[in-house]
């Protein structure tokens, strides 16, 4: 039967110290672009927030008997967080945008309209 040697503590601590030299020593890589998953998840977030947000302006709007001022705003709003959105996760397809920005803008918003309305916010 074989004994295998074990190497000596020093020895090691050298091996564990080169990739450290090494990584101080590269130049900096460019920071890589957002993954696909990663844009999705941002838009969804950034739009269902600022959908509940524009949800209960509009119900403080619908209150004044401001039915038709609080749609309008409501797609400005959701305009402007779009050209937001779009410039944060830096994707300007436009059916991209539909499906993950206006459809579930417009949804969230509805829902929470509806619910604020209803609940007496």
């Amino acid at each position: 039967m074989e004994v295998l040697e074990q190497p000596k503590p020093a020895e090691v601590a050298k091996e564990q110290a080169k990739p450290a030299e090494e990584a101080k020593n590269l130049p900096k890589q460019p920071r890589p672009a957002m993954s696909d998953i990663n844009q999705v998840r941002v838009s969804v977030a950034i739009n269902s927030i600022a959908a509940i947000a524009m949800g209960w302006a509009s119900v403080i709007l619908t209150s004044m008997s401001r039915t038709i001022v609080a749609g309008v705003a409501g797609i400005v709003f959701m305009l402007i967080i779009g050209f937001i959105t779009q410039k944060l996760v830096k994707n300007s397809n436009r059916k991209w945008w539909a499906s993950n920005g206006i459809l579930i803008f417009l949804l969230v918003w509805l829902v929470s309209w509806t619910t604020f309305k209803n609940i007496g916010v």
